[in-house]
C-alpha cells in the first residue's frame, strides 16, 4: 500500500508543477513548468515506474499506469490549450505561404545534414536505443511495394527552432515531417508519426560485481541502452498504425504507451529558446547578493561560522570563491571533496586542478552513479586524475550523496581545517536556480569529526561516535527516532514538543509511522515536503509541499521549539534509501544566531500562502491562499529581500 501511495505522490508533486501554467508568473517560466511536468514524469517512467513493476500487485500496477496516462494526457491538453493561445509553436504548414523558402532552406542547411534514413528489416525487431525518432512508411508506387524506415533525430538537434525575426518557433520533428518527400527520393510518403523511446533505468550487473567501479559504471550504461522498454511515446492514435508499431519493436507487457495526436516529447519545452518570447515574457532573473566580504575568507569563517542562503546569497562569491582561494594560498596543505553532480565548464573543477598543479594534496571522492549524470562523472574523473588530483570511487553498493569539503591549511598556531557542509550539490549552475544552504566552520571538533568520515568513504575502516556529526547509514536513523521520541516524552509530560522537517522526500514508513506517532502523542509536527511524501495532514500534524521560481532543495530537521531547539542541517532527505543505503551527512547546528536564522526561514515556510499547496489526508492537494484581511507571505521573496538586506 505504501509503495502504492509514494508513487502517487510523485504524481501529486508533478501536478503541482504543471498547476503553475495558470499563475501570474512570466510567460516564459508557465511554459518552462509544462516542460519540468512533463520531464519529471518521463524521469520517473525510466526510474521509478521499473521499480513499481516489481513491487506493486496487478491491480495496483494497473491503476498507477491508469494515473501515468491520465496524468500525461492533462499534460498534453495543457499545452495545446496554452499553445492555441499564444502560438508559440506555429506548425511548418502554416509557414508555407509566406516563409516556404525559409523552411526549405532551413531544413537543408541545418537539419538534413545530421539525419540518416534506415529501412527496416523485416525479419528483425526494431531494436532502438533510447531517444526522438520518426517512423515513416513509403511506398515504392512503380513496384507497388510499402516500406517502414526510421530516422533518428540526433540529441545535439535543438528540438525548437526560431523562424527568423519572429517570436514564434517550429518543432524540428514537424518540419522534417514536411520535407520527408525531399529525403525520400522517388518514393511516396504513406504515413509518419514521431515515437520517443525510453528505457528503464534500473540495471542489476551484480554478475558484474568483480569489476572496479569505473568499469562497472561503464557497464551499466551499455546495459541500459538495452535494457527494456518502460515508456512509449507515440505521436499518433491510429490504431492500425499503433498495432503495426507493437509489432515492429520489442515492447514488455508492462511497456507504458502514451499516444497522442498532437505534440510528444514535451520535455524539450524546459528548454525553448528564448528568442521566443517578448522582452516582457522572460523569465525573472533571479535576485543573487553578494553578501561575503571581499577580505579574507579564511579570518571571516575562523572567526565564527557561517551560514550563506543559496541563490539569494552568491555561491560564486561564498563557496567558489572559497575553493578558488584555497587552491592557490600557499599555506593551504590540501583540499578534500566529495562530487555527486558538477556543472560543465565548472570553476570548481578548475580550481581542484590549480591546486594540484601547485603541489598541494588534492583528493576527489566522486559518485560514478550519480543518475543520468555517470558519463559526465567519468569524464571529469579522468580529467582530474590527468591533472594530479587523487580520484576515489567509493563502494559501488553505497553512494555518496553528503557534500562535504574539507581545506587544511598551515597557520601559526598549526594545521587549522576549514569545512564546508551542503544541502546541494557542487553544481555553478544548480546554485541559480535551487535553494540550497552552505555552512562553513573551522571549529576543530567538527573538523575532525567531518575529517573522520571523509576518511571512512576512501578508506575500509570502522565508524566512529560523534556529538556533532550525523551520517548514514551508520547513526542517522537512530538519532533522529531518538529526536523524536524525545519530543513524544515531552509532550506526554505536559510540555510544548515540535518538530518540523523541511526536506524533498518523506517515503521511509519506519519514520512516517514515528511522526504520526508523535502526532498522536501530542508533538506538533510541521513538514514541508516538496516532492513525495506518505503522509497527509491529520491532527497535530500538517504537511505542506512549496512550488516557485526557484526549486525548493535545501533540508533542515528541528525537534523542539525556541533556545532548547536541536537543528541539522545537510544532504539527506527523510527517505529509506537516505537513511539506509547512502553515506549522507547531517550536521548539528549549534551557533547561536545561525539556529535562530534558520528557525526564522521555517517560519516563513509555514506562514507562506503564495506558492504553498496543503497535502491532504487523502493525499489530494489544496491550494494554500490568504484569507480576508490576511498578509501574502511568499518565502522565496523574504529570503531574497534578507539577502539584499545583508549586502
Amino acid at each position: 500500500m505504501k509503495t502504492m501511495i509514494y508513487e502517487r505522490t510523485f504524481i501529486r508533486f508533478f501536478r503541482e508543477c504543471l498547476a503553475q501554467v495558470d499563475s501570474k508568473i512570466p510567460l516564459q517560466e508557465r511554459v518552462f513548468f509544462v516542460g519540468i511536468s512533463a520531464s519529471n514524469l518521463m524521469e520517473s517512467l525510466t526510474t521509478r515506474y521499473p521499480m513499481a513493476v516489481k513491487e506493486l500487485k496487478h491491480g495496483d500496477l494497473e491503476s498507477y499506469q491508469r494515473d501515468i496516462g491520465e496524468f500525461y494526457a492533462q499534460i498534453v491538453k495543457t499545452w495545446n490549450k496554452f499553445n492555441q493561445r499564444y502560438e508559440l509553436i506555429k506548425p511548418v504548414d502554416e509557414l508555407k505561404k509566406g516563409a516556404g523558402e525559409w523552411v526549405r532552406k532551413t531544413f537543408k542547411k541545418d537539419v538534413f545534414p545530421a539525419l540518416q534514413p534506415m529501412t527496416v528489416d523485416k525479419g528483425k525487431d526494431l531494436n532502438l536505443r533510447p531517444g526522438l525518432y520518426l517512423i515513416v512508411t513509403t511506398e515504392d508506387t512503380k513496384k507497388d511495394r510499402r516500406m517502414v524506415n526510421y530516422i533518428e533525430i540526433p540529441k545535439k538537434l535543438p528540438r525548437h527552432i526560431v523562424v527568423d525575426d519572429k517570436h514564434f518557433a517550429v518543432d524540428v520533428v514537424d518540419l522534417i515531417q514536411n520535407n520527408l518527400e525531399f529525403m525520400f527520393k522517388d518514393r511516396r510518403i504513406v504515413s509518419s508519426y514521431p515515437i520517443i523511446i525510453n528505457r528503464s533505468a534500473e540495471i542489476q550487473l551484480s554478475q558484474l560485481s568483480d569489476l572496479d567501479p569505473l568499469d562497472q559504471v561503464r557497464a551499466t550504461l551499455k546495459e541500459r541502452e538495452k535494457s527494456w522498454i518502460s515508456t512509449l511515446e507515440v505521436g499518433t492514435t491510429d490504431k492500425k498504425e499503433l498495432k503495426r508499431l507493437k509489432n515492429l519493436i520489442n515492447i514488455s507487457p508492462d511497456t507504458v504507451i502514451l499516444a497522442s495526436k498532437h505534440d510528444i516529447g514535451l520535455a524539450a519545452l524546459k528548454d525553448i529558446p528564448s528568442e521566443v518570447f517578448r522582452d516582457k515574457d522572460r523569465s525573472r532573473k533571479a535576485r543573487i547578493y553578494k553578501t561575503w566580504p571581499k577580505d579574507d575568507l579564511f579570518a571571516h569563517i575562523k572567526k565564527q561560522d557561517r551560514l550563506a542562503a543559496h541563490p539569494y546569497e552568491s555561491y560564486q562569491h561564498s563557496f567558489v570563491r572559497f575553493l578558488e582561494l584555497a587552491s592557490t594560498d600557499p599555506d593551504v596543505v590540501s583540499i578534500k571533496i566529495s562530487l555527486y553532480r558538477v556543472s560543465d565548464n565548472s570553476k570548481i573543477i578548475n580550481a581542484l586542478l590549480t591546486a594540484a598543479d601547485k603541489g598541494k594534496s588534492v583528493t576527489v571522492l566522486i559518485e560514478l552513479k550519480a543518475r543520468f549524470d555517470e558519463q559526465h562523472n567519468i569524464e571529469i574523473a579522468n580529467l582530474l586524475e590527468s591533472g594530479g588530483v587523487r580520484v576515489a570511487f567509493t563502494d559501488p553498493n553505497m553512494k555518496t550523496h553528503a557534500k562535504l569539503c574539507l581545506v587544511t591549511r598551515r597557520e601559526k598556531k598549526g594545521l587549522v581545517t576549514y569545512c564546508q557542509v551542503g544541502t546541494g550539490n557542487y553544481s555553478e549552475t544548480n546554485s541559480k536556480q535551487y535553494t540550497d544552504y552552505s555552512y562553513f566552520t573551522a571549529n576543530k571538533d567538527m573538523a575532525y569529526d567531518l575529517t573522520r568520515f571523509f576518511d571512512l568513504l576512501t578508506s575500509n575502516q570502522g565508524t566512529f561516535k560523534s556529538r556533532k556529526v550525523v551520517y548514514a547509514p551508520y547513526n542517522m536513523r537512530e538519532t533522529i527516532d531518538e529526536e523524536i521520541d524525545t519530543e513524544i516524552k515531552k509532550a506526554r509530560a505536559g510540555k510544548v514538543a515540535r518538530i518540523v522537517i523541511k526536506c524533498n522526500g518523506l517515503t521511509d514508513e519506519s519514520l512516517a509511522k514515528h511522526l504520526e506517532k508523535a502526532a498522536d502523542s501530542g508533538v506538533r509536527v510541521q513538514l514541508i515536503i516538496r516532492g513525495a511524501c506518505i503522509i497527509g495532514s491529520r491532527r497535530n500534524l500538517t504537511v505542506k509541499s512549496i512550488v516557485g521560481f526557484h526549486l525548493e532543495h535545501s533540508r533542515i530537521y528541528q525537534f523542539g521549539k525556541g533556545d532548547r531547539a536541536r537543528i541539522y542541517i545537510g544532504s539527506a532527505d527523510a527517505m529509506r534509501r537516505n537513511l539506509s543505503m547512502r553515506h549522507e551527512l547531517l550536521i548539528l547546528v549549534e551557533q547561536k544566531d545561525i539556529r535562530e536564522r534558520l528557525m526564522k526561514h521555517l517560519g516563513w515556510y509555514l506562514d507562506d500562502n503564495q506558492l504553498s499547496w496543503k497535502i491532504l489526508k487523502d493525499y489530494g492537494l489544496e491550494r494554500i491562499e490568504p484569507k480576508d484581511g490576511e498578509k501574502k507571505i511568499n518565502v522565496q521573496e523574504k529570503m531574497a529581500q534578507e539577502a539584499k538586506e545583508e549586502n
